[in-house]
């Protein structure tokens, strides 16, 4: 790009991708601006994630820089921008592709805040604290590869309303899992794996108090083992907590949504779990 200095942007000196005062920059020729929140248009991405805008292509020369700019990186505020501007980069037919690749409702891409981050070719899964805040995203390419977006931490995946505090909880393994449960009128919310989001679920619990929960988990030895643990830890604030695993050759609720399971079904089948409860000395059982 040009050797021109980098200048933040400022309330006298405005983003002129963006139009915002801060986390921005302009080239000192104006020939250049790396904006932190719109990537449409750009010529590429940064690496302090933003995006590289040529405003002049006349003065725009992309040789090495003989100077180097500290640009900070996006604090968590832009992600969260971000995630907003993915989900409007979500086209119609893109939505329906993938819910279709994944076997879920359309419609449960919108409740989970389904994105598609064009500039990493791959579509977005926001994930949140306790509170519902933006934390870090989870992305997901057409091949199936998964990846975090760097900036961020881990997170759970939740609808953009919380479930009502009398309903049953469907706690499960990632977010197509949350996405083909939600797809068959359950109210999940999901791990970022089998191990991931105890401390954010635990918090959740404790102030939302659901009258059950129901840990569904993969039916593997990993699956099975993070489960316990789980509902080990969310026992303490909630009376009926049990473990379901998918009937098998199900691996977990997606591909048992996949082969027929209604909500019906997985209702009685957690109806049918026991529920986990401690012996006199502590112990889960």
């Amino acid at each position: 790009m040009s050797t021109t200095p980098l200048l933040r942007c400022t309330r006298n000196r405005r983003c002129p991708i963006c139009g915002r005062t801060d986390w921005c920059s302009v080239g000192e020729d104006g020939a250049t601006a790396i904006c932190m929140r719109i990537g449409d248009g750009a010529r590429r991405q940064t690496r302090n994630g933003g995006y590289l805008h040529v405003l002049r292509e006349s003065d725009y020369h992309p040789v090495a820089c003989t100077r180097r700019v500290a640009v900070p990186a996006a604090p968590m505020l832009a992600l969260a921008e971000r995630v907003r501007w993915w989900e409007q980069c979500l086209t119609l037919a893109r939505r329906e592709a993938y819910a279709e690749s994944l076997g879920v409702d359309p419609a449960a891409l919108g409740v989970y805040a389904v994105g598609w981050a064009r500039e990493y070719g791959a579509y977005s899964h926001p994930m949140l604290d306790h509170a519902g805040r933006i934390v870090g995203v989870r992305l997901r390419n057409t091949d199936g590869r998964k990846w975090s977006v760097r900036g961020g931490h881990e997170g759970i995946f939740a609808p953009r309303r919380w479930p009502p505090m009398d309903s049953t909880w469907y706690v499960v393994e990632g977010a197509s899992d949350a996405l083909a449960g939600y797809s068959v009128g359950l109210d999940c919310i999901g791990r970022p794996s089998c191990t991931g989001g105890a401390q954010t679920l635990a918090r959740m619990v404790r102030e939302h108090r659901p009258s059950r929960i129901v840990v569904v988990a993969d039916g593997d030895t990993p699956g099975m083992a993070g489960a316990e643990r789980l509902a080990h830890i969310l026992m303490l604030f909630c009376g009926d907590v049990r473990i379901l695993t998918p009937p098998p050759p199900a691996k977990d609720l997606r591909a048992w949504v996949q082969a027929g399971a209604t909500a019906a079904h997985i209702e009685a089948a957690a109806e049918a779990a026991l529920k986990k409860k401690y012996n006199v000395r502590g112990e889960q059982k």
